[in-house]
């Protein structure tokens, strides 16, 4: 995903007897709530990660992948091809 925000928030749950963890660009994971907002993000690619661990067993991490740029990725136009009505 390519967009010229530079805050992202995450919405996200677990089992009611899990804690959650959270990484953003590598990070070590650290404890976090749901949701969780990060701000002021440089551009460039980015990567938030969570996993939610129950009796100090991490599950596996689920992740999202996003690039900040400085200006919004330009519109294309789209065509549709339609075939031509051979009877007219």
């Amino acid at each position: 995903m390519v967009t010229a925000l530079r805050t992202a928030k995450f919405v996200f749950s677990a089992a009611s007897n899990a804690t959650l963890e959270c990484a953003l660009d590598g990070a070590e994971f650290a404890s976090c709530a749901s949701p969780t907002t990060y701000s002021d993000l440089g551009y460039g690619d980015h990567m938030f990660a969570v996993r939610s661990t129950v009796d100090q067993s991490s599950g596996t991490a689920q992740s999202f992948q996003w690039l900040v740029r400085d200006e919004a990725p330009e519109a294309r136009d789209q065509e549709l091809l339609v075939p031509a009505n051979d009877a007219e």
